[in-house]
C-alpha cells in the first residue's frame, strides 16, 4: 500500500532503537501486552500465543489489546489479566457510517493509550501481520520494547522488527516471533483452545438436536464468501444423500438474508443465520458431526472439537497461513470454473467420513 510505504518513509527520519542481533534477552516476569486488532479468529490465535507465554513464564502478567468485538470471549480466559480495546475504523464491521467508525476509533485510541500507560508494560508484542496493526498506538503508549511484524506498516516504530514469512502457518509465525523476542527456542507452538463457558439453556439450540452438517455461509469479508448459488447446489446434493443441514453465519445485507431464508425453506434446512450469540454458535459447532465453511472462525472452532472439516477458500486468503489445525480436514480452492467439481468432491469426502464412522 502506498500509504504504508509513505508512513514508513517518514518514520525513517525518527531516531529509533532496534535490537542489533534480532534476539531479545527479555524475561517477562512483570507485564506483557499482546495486541491483535483482528476479529474473532485472530483473537483465538492470539490468546493461544499468550497462553504459551504464560506457561513458559508463570510470573508474567499477560494482557491483551484487541477490538471490542473480542473482549467478551477473550476476557473469559483465566490466564489473561486485563483486556484493552481499540476499534480501528478499518476493522469495525458495525453497520454504521465510516465517520462514526472513525469517531469510535479516535475515542477508543485515546482511552486505550491512557489505560495502557497506567499499567507500565515492560514489553508489547503486536501479532498482526497485515494493516491495520497497533504499533503506532503501542509507541504512543510509551512501551519501551515493541515487537511485531514489518509487513503491516510502522516497522520503524518497532524495537524488535521481524519479517513475516508468508510460507508459514500463522501459529508458526507467532511462535517464531515469540522465540525471537524472549530468546527462548523451546517456546511451544501455540494451540487453539476455548475458555470454560457456562452451560447454555437455549431455545434455539433445542430445535436442532445433533448429528448434522454445519454449512457456514458467510465470513466477515465478502471477498472470502462464495455465491449463494454455489451453496444452493451443494445443499441440494447433500440433502439428496440424507444429510441434515444447519446454516450458520451473519449475512451482509437484507437481500442476503431473504435469499438464505428462501434457500433454507426450499431444502428444509435449519437456518440459524443471524440468530446465534457467539457462545451459542460454539455449541452448534460442538454438537455437529462435520462443518463446511468459508475461511472464517467456524473452521477453527471445528478443529478444537475435532470435527470433520471442509474449508473453502477463494483467492482472498491463503490456506497455508490460515487453515484449521485438524486431522480430518479437506481444503478446496473454489473458482468460477471448478465449482461443480468441488461440490462433487465435498459430497464424496463427507460420505467417505460418514462411512468411516461405521
Amino acid at each position: 500500500m502506498l500509504y504504508l510505504k509513505t508512513i514508513d518513509l517518514i518514520l525513517t527520519f525518527l531516531p529509533k532503537k532496534q535490537s542489533k542481533t534480532g534476539h531479545g534477552c527479555i524475561k517477562p516476569d512483570k507485564k506483557v501486552l499482546v495486541a491483535n486488532l483482528g476479529h474473532i479468529g485472530d483473537g483465538l490465535f492470539t490468546v493461544a500465543a499468550t497462553s504459551i507465554i504464560k506457561e513458559t513464564y508463570p510470573a508474567a502478567q499477560v494482557d491483551l489489546l484487541v477490538g471490542s468485538w473480542n473482549k467478551e470471549l477473550l476476557s473469559k480466559y483465566s490466564h489473561i489479566s486485563k483486556v484493552h480495546c481499540y476499534d480501528h475504523p478499518f476493522q469495525n464491521r458495525k453497520n454504521i457510517s465510516f465517520s462514526k467508525k472513525c469517531k469510535i476509533g479516535v475515542v477508543s485510541f485515546i482511552k486505550s493509550i491512557k489505560d495502557i500507560r497506567k499499567e507500565s508494560y515492560d514489553v508489547a508484542i503486536d501479532l498482526r501481520v497485515h494493516y491495520p496493526n497497533a504499533i503506532f498506538l503501542l509507541f504512543c503508549s510509551k512501551i519501551s520494547i515493541r515487537a511485531g511484524f514489518t509487513s503491516g506498516g510502522y516497522k520503524k516504530l518497532l524495537t524488535f522488527p521481524m519479517l513475516w514469512d508468508s510460507s508459514l502457518h500463522m501459529l508458526q509465525s507467532y511462535q517464531k516471533l515469540l522465540r525471537n523476542v524472549f530468546d527462548c527456542n523451546h517456546l511451544q507452538l501455540p494451540q487453539l483452545f476455548l475458555p470454560k463457558l457456562k452451560e447454555l439453556n437455549s431455545t434455539v439450540l433445542e430445535m436442532i438436536a445433533s448429528n448434522y452438517v454445519v454449512c457456514h455461509l458467510f465470513s466477515g469479508d465478502r471477498r472470502r464468501d462464495l455465491s449463494l448459488a454455489f451453496w444452493d447446489s451443494l445443499v441440494q446434493s447433500l440433502k439428496s444423500l440424507g444429510f441434515k443441514i444447519v446454516f450458520t453465519g451473519t449475512t451482509h445485507s437484507l437481500s442476503d438474508q431473504v435469499r438464505v431464508d428462501k434457500m433454507a425453506a426450499k431444502h428444509s434446512v435449519y437456518n440459524l443465520c443471524n440468530k446465534l450469540e457467539f457462545v451459542e454458535f460454539i455449541e452448534v459447532i460442538q454438537r455437529s458431526k462435520s462443518v463446511v465453511s468459508v475461511d472464517t472462525v467456524a473452521g477453527h472452532l471445528a478443529a478444537i472439537f475435532k470435527k470433520v472439516i471442509v474449508s473453502l477458500y477463494t483467492t482472498a486468503s491463503n490456506p497455508v497461513n490460515w487453515k484449521p489445525s485438524a486431522q480430518k480436514l479437506k481444503i478446496f480452492k473454489v473458482q468460477k470454473d471448478n465449482q461443480t467439481t468441488v461440490q462433487d468432491q465435498i459430497k464424496s469426502y463427507l460420505l467417505e467420513q460418514e462411512n468411516n464412522n461405521f
